[in-house]
């Protein structure tokens, strides 16, 4: 859509982090319901499309929209919500985690993936939101001893792996270009 061309070894990248998530879901497939699949598909696409939007627009500051879009959509759920019978049962000391959650588990990383595509591809912002896919089971293994399956801790493995070689590949590619263009200018003297 940009004309942005992707790297071989991104794409790479992206078959190999497909990969370890076919590992991590491979438990619940075909168990599931269409609606959510489908919600989930359409959950892809829209982020998808944000990114690729976000990096169209790269001098505009989306992190405002991004924000009020946010409180639109709480606005507009909270009707639904307030109508679930016990929603609001929540102990006292759960009410922090709540505010934790809401305030640095989620808004800190969207602003961050707002700003993201402003300096990298779109396709390269997309990887690394897959953190939180494989992360969440070793989070809740760590915090909560809930035991993540063989399956979650190796795709989720594959992915980490992925994104850390991806981003080593990355860095060096930029230090050469740079080496190269300070060559460049000694030659030139």
């Amino acid at each position: 859509i940009l004309g942005e061309k992707t790297s071989p070894a991104t794409l790479l990248a992206i078959l190999s982090a497909f990969i370890g998530i076919l590992i991590v879901i491979s438990d619940s497939l075909g168990g599931g319901n269409i609606v959510g699949d489908m919600f989930a598909l359409g959950t892809a696409i829209a982020m998808a499309s944000a990114f690729t939007l976000i990096r169209r627009a790269k001098n505009v500051d989306m992190v405002p929209a991004t924000s009020l879009a946010g409180f639109i959509v709480a606005c507009a759920m909270l009707p639904l919500t307030l109508q679930q019978p016990g929603v609001f049962d929540y102990p006292a000391s759960q009410w922090g985690y709540i505010l934790v959650m809401g305030i640095l588990v989620q808004a800190v990383p969207f602003a961050m993936l707002t700003v993201g595509p402003r300096y990298i591809p779109a396709a390269e912002v997309s990887l690394l939101l897959l953190l939180e896919t494989v992360l969440g089971p070793y989070w809740v293994w760590l915090v909560l001893n809930e035991e993540a399956s063989e399956r979650a801790l190796i795709g989720g493995t594959i992915v980490v792996v992925t994104l850390l070689l991806h981003s080593i590949n990355r860095l060096g590619a930029k230090k050469w270009q740079k080496l190269k263009g300070i060559r460049g200018f000694h030659h030139r003297l």
